[in-house]
């Protein structure tokens, strides 16, 4: 099993309607990709040094995640928040 934990920060630039909604499109992306063995998302924007959202999925095996990073769906949702946010990722074998 694979747990990977993505953490977002919105940049400065970017509006904060448009961070939320680029998020909450990432929050349903587990409805639209059936590969994922779990997935949640939260966002509380706004905390000083913080980070403003994450993302916990975990992913039966290794072929799943690379299976999932090249998704169509994913790319997408990628891409948006990357114009939008400072990402951290951090992938564990887990189990």
């Amino acid at each position: 099993m694979i747990r990977r934990i993505v953490m977002f920060k919105k940049k400065p630039d970017a509006g904060l309607t448009d961070f939320v909604g680029a998020l909450t499109d990432l929050k349903t992306l587990d409805s639209r990709m059936s590969e994922m063995s779990s997935w949640w998302v939260d966002i509380a924007p706004g905390r000083d040094g913080l980070w403003d959202a994450v993302l916990v999925a975990e992913f039966p095996n290794a072929e799943i995640v690379e299976a999932y990073n090249s998704h169509p769906e994913h790319h997408a949702v990628a891409s948006r928040i990357g114009s939008l946010a400072d990402v951290a990722i951090f992938d564990s074998t887990i189990g």
